[in-house]
């Protein structure tokens, strides 16, 4: 059966006959009347006319023409859930529970300016037999069963009651259509091949006449069920999905975050027959590559009709959009009956290269796909079905980078970045683009080809003239210093890529013990966040920096780039209280020459992209907005109040009044002032006074006053966001410069969207109130306020994030670092913890949980203690079973911490004092260790103790196979009976035997 709707095509099947099947899908369309497809109308004798809702004009065209919004630099993330039954027995059950995942994973959807409008959520389960064949004999696809092959169209029952206006202004009409399979000779497969034809033939149809034409699924096995709609609403949406004999035995579910609030039916997830986390960081290389593959692709099963499948990837879907359709022409079009594990493993290959671990046949088998096709690189998670055989989880690993080109883009894979074009033009006109760099952003156009014929004549009349002069001895002493050296890493203002690095020299014992850290040990900032992988993954950071100290704002720096602007309405829906946009040229320190000269992009780019996409998604009122990166005049602050910044960050003025004289040797420990060092001789000659800088300031906010006096306001909130008071000065243009159109950057943003504010104008919903911990404080107080041990008992579900938070703030306000005495608040919980749980912990309190719990356990620990074994009710061996997640003890610093059972991947990542106990580890673990001591009572994963610079971790290795799976850059590997040290052995021993059953045995 067909499934029509306003805005996608969804898939079932049924059949009324063991000589039929029958295929359902989901279609949609803008326009006023909508043809299904030819295909169908030959079949039935007729066309199938259906009168549509106008869907509301998408202004993003006129957006991306006027100002800098580029559609293209959308990004979404998500959670992603699967339930099946492995034996294929469909149950009402499956899809409850389905149900009951989706809602729980809330937290990890979005919203926008519109609450009960949601980003997006779905669900695919197997085709419903019973629930179509009732559908059939009640008459609802028009007719009764024996004449479904004149009336095979069912309008789908929705309850729009619960959508908000967002949604409402979208919501589209919803049919299936039936789509007989009257061949004998066609097999179950070959039906599907035909599905997929039919589908790609009824979409470029259609496409012409309605843009928003989409088929959400065709297909005799699957069907999806999604739409622009919180989680919550689905069910409540779709009234077949609560239906009694709507079963299954598979369902995915997906809830969407997305950067943007524009009406977006057709990118909700599942897919066709995959749903994903994470963004595919290739995506363009891989578009690229599909268009070039087009005119070569040839399926022995279609012959000449291969061109019916064309084109597979489109630049209006979305990222795991185009993976789906790649996915399904490798799998449903394949020559060599390519299943469905085989393609995702051709798309995304683990990192194969230089893992000893992975077989020599499985290597030979990545190495043959990878001379078909480059990886897709970049997704969390991948979960996926084509109905007839389930598969879930897949974890992409990025490589190491081998050259500093590709470590500051990031790249893992060569292959998948060829022809990606990770980059961004400043200052070249289209002409050189067009012919150069066809398809590479360059958002205010610039010089031409003429202009650079001036520069290469000037250029060679100065290497040539007719008189030279002797050459100096030594080159610019100013720009000798940047030689010295060059860091990589991600998402800096200043040297973005690069950003800054204290050498191991300046490590001190001080500095060591403030940042919990070994001393001798260079540090890099910003540092790897392996907590965060997607842009849920950051609102589950600012949700437990907002629950660990619930008056302060938190504030996420975004770098000035291109695609910033939809980062930051991202990060505003992620529930930020502040943004700061980097320009590239701040920083005083030792910066490499390439990150000085050639990296980043001005702070004004990025400050009116983030602007006006703000207003844009109604998202501005909710943060504020700075900017920083060498603001140094009052003429610098008013221009970026009228872009739009609040604040305004000054650090290189402020440090020149202090006396800093910029050397740029910062990184050498010989500052002459006295500033960046820690030699106590040196310290010495440091004068500066804080009347240096308040006087820099007022003399700095006299001269902003001047400006404001002379464009006519009165206060500063005035000006912000002001774009059209600012005009370009023809007069200080260059030749070179005379053509940059800079009007994307001085389009008032209120044209954009008149409704929306400016300027924070409301404070962001962050429901500390509301959370479990309010509750413990209370019950607490007296162990608070006059350190009385207490036991709290509850139960949890992984709806309960961040538990423990708040009530180590209460303890930390009153009582610092130090905490109450061990056990003080005792939390004995049941149940399933949700994300972060224990956040903080701060010495004094005990938490307890029998059940299990979700990832980031004991993340940023410090002092508590943390116990988390299995229900009583689970018979299993606690040992070989998953009990809590990824990215446990995340930055924890001191504490205790035990787990009967095993631990997800990057388990006590910069770990720099907690002792654990663990029955078993994945990927990465004790990454960048700094301290204390892991007890790994079972089996590990790849990359132990990558980094790791200080504590000790204690391996059972039962096997003998731990050795291949330590990473020994840093670190060294000895039998235990070698160590010692008889006190720090008993330690552990006790530690082991109170904390995992295992442990009494091993």
């Amino acid at each position: 059966m067909l499934r029509l709707s306003h805005r996608g095509l969804r898939a079932a099947s049924s059949s009324s006959s063991s000589s039929s099947a029958a295929a359902s899908s989901l279609l949609s369309s803008s326009a006023s009347t909508f043809q299904a497809s030819v295909t169908a109308s030959k079949r039935y004798g007729r066309g199938f006319l259906r009168h549509f809702r106008t869907f509301p004009e998408d202004k993003r065209d006129a957006f991306e023409q006027k100002g800098l919004y580029r559609r293209d630099v959308e990004r979404d993330s998500c959670g992603v859930g699967m339930i099946a039954h492995l034996k294929k027995n469909p149950s009402r059950q499956i899809v409850v529970d389905a149900n009951d995942m989706l809602v729980r994973m809330s937290h990890r959807g979005g919203c926008g300016c519109d609450p009960a409008s949601g980003d997006g959520a779905g669900m695919l389960v197997a085709l419903p037999h019973a629930f179509m064949q009732r559908a059939v004999r009640e008459g609802a696809f028009g007719a009764h069963a024996a004449q479904l092959t004149l009336q095979p169209e069912r309008r789908v029952p929705t309850t729009s009651t619960t959508l908000g206006a967002t949604s409402l202004a979208s919501e589209p009409h919803v049919e299936q259509v039936m789509v007989m399979n009257e061949d004998p000779k066609l097999s179950s497969d070959d039906f599907e091949k035909e599905l997929l034809r039919l589908r790609s033939v009824a979409t470029a149809i259609n496409e012409k006449k309605h843009s928003d034409f989409y088929v959400c699924s065709l297909s005799n096995r699957t069907i999806t069920y999604k739409g622009q709609l919180t989680p919550a609403q689905l069910f409540e949406y779709y009234d077949d999905l609560t239906s009694d004999d709507f079963t299954s035995y598979v369902a995915l579910v997906h809830s969407r975050f997305s950067t943007n609030t524009f009406p977006s039916w057709d990118r909700a997830q599942p897919n066709r027959i995959m749903c994903h986390n994470g963004e595919i960081n290739t995506l363009r290389g891989n578009k690229n590559w599909m268009y070039a593959r087009g005119g070569t692709l040839h399926s022995s099963y279609f012959g000449h009709k291969t061109g019916d499948l064309l084109p597979v990837c489109s630049d209006s879907k979305s990222d795991s959009g185009n993976f789906d359709a790649v996915l399904e022409l490798l799998t449903k079009a394949s020559s060599c009956k390519r299943s469905l594990p085989e393609g995702m493993m051709m798309m995304i290959p683990e990192a194969w290269q230089n893992d000893p671990l992975i077989a020599p046949h499985k290597k030979d088998m990545y190495k043959y796909q990878s001379l078909l096709m480059e990886p897709w690189d970049g997704p969390a998670m991948m979960a996926f079905t084509d109905g007839n055989d389930v598969f879930e989880k897949y974890r992409s690993a990025i490589g190491k980078g081998i050259l500093k080109v590709m470590s500051k883009m990031g790249i893992s894979t060569l292959q998948s970045y060829k022809g990606a074009q990770v980059f961004e033009a400043v200052g070249l006109g289209d002409d050189i683009i067009n012919m150069c760099f066809a398809g590479t952003t360059s958002r205010i156009q610039g010089t031409d080809f003429e202009a650079l014929y001036t520069d290469i004549s000037r250029f060679h009349e100065a290497g040539y003239p007719s008189h030279t002069d002797l050459p100096p001895l030594l080159r610019n002493p100013g720009s000798y210093h940047f030689r010295n050296n060059s860091e990589i890493k991600m998402a800096q203002g200043a040297k973005p890529g690069e950003g800054g690095e204290l050498p191991g020299h300046k490590v001190s014992e001080y500095i060591g013990s403030m940042r919990h850290t070994t001393p001798g040990v260079g540090l890099i900032s910003p540092p790897p966040h392996h907590d965060i992988y997607s842009i849920e993954d950051l609102a589950q950071l600012i949700h437990d920096l907002k629950h660990s100290n619930p008056v302060a704002e938190v504030s996420v720096k975004l770098v000035s780039e291109v695609g910033v602007g939809v980062v930051a309405a991202g990060v505003a829906k992620a529930k930020a209280d502040h943004i700061t946009i980097s320009g590239h040229d701040g920083g005083t320190g030792a910066s490499s020459w390439t990150g000085v000269k050639n990296g980043g992009l001005p702070w004004e780019l990025g400050l009116a992209e983030a602007q006006q996409t703000l207003v844009l998604n109604d998202l501005r009122s909710r943060v504020k907005l700075q900017t920083d990166g060498q603001l140094k005049t009052g003429r610098d602050v008013a221009i970026a109040a009228l872009l739009g910044a609040e604040e305004f960050g000054f650090a290189t003025g402020p440090l020149i009044a202090l006396g800093c004289i910029m050397m740029r040797k910062c990184h050498l420990n010989t500052c002459p002032v006295g500033i960046a060092t820690q030699d106590p001789e040196l310290r010495k000659k440091f004068a500066g006074q804080p009347e240096h800088v308040i006087n820099f300031m007022f003399m700095l906010a006299e001269e902003v006053q001047d400006y404001m006096r002379r464009l006519g306001f009165r206060r500063l909130d005035d000006m912000i966001g002001r774009a059209d008071m600012l005009k370009v000065n023809k007069d200080a243009l260059h030749y070179k410069s005379a053509k940059l159109d800079l009007s994307p950057l001085l389009v008032d943003a209120k044209t954009l969207n008149d409704k929306a504010g400016v300027r924070k104008q409301q404070e962001q919903q962050h429901t500390v109130h509301e959370a479990l911990d309010m509750e413990f404080i209370e019950l607490a107080r007296d162990a608070i306020e006059k350190k009385q041990p207490v036991v709290i008992k509850h139960q949890i579900s992984n709806l309960n994030r961040t538990l423990g938070a708040t009530l180590s703030h209460e303890i930390c306000k009153r009582y610092g670092e130090s905490g109450l005495p061990d056990g003080t608040i005792h939390l004995k919980l049941e149940g399933h913890g949700g994300q972060s749980l224990g956040f903080g912990l701060a010495r004094g309190i005990l938490l307890e949980l029998e059940g299990d719990s979700n990832d980031y356990v004991g993340k940023a620990l410090s002092g508590g203690e943390i116990a988390v074994y299995p229900s009583a009710d689970f018979t299993e061996p606690a040992g070989e079973n998953v009990i809590v997640g990824n990215a446990v003890l995340y930055g924890a610093t001191s504490g205790e911490a035990y787990f009967a059972g095993k631990a997800g991947e990057r388990f006590a990542v910069r770990n720099s004092g907690v002792r654990a106990v663990v029955e078993g580890v994945g990927d990465h673990g004790c990454e960048y260790m700094t301290g204390g001591r892991v007890v790994v009572l079972g089996k590990t994963g790849r990359n132990f103790a990558a980094g790791m610079s200080g504590g000790i971790a204690y391996i059972y290795d039962e096997d003998n196979s731990f050795a291949e799976k330590c990473n020994m850059g840093m670190v060294a590997v000895a039998p235990l009976a070698d160590v010692g040290d008889a006190a720090e052995l008993e330690q552990v021993s006790a530690c082991c035997k109170s904390g995992t059953p295992r442990a009494s045995t091993s």
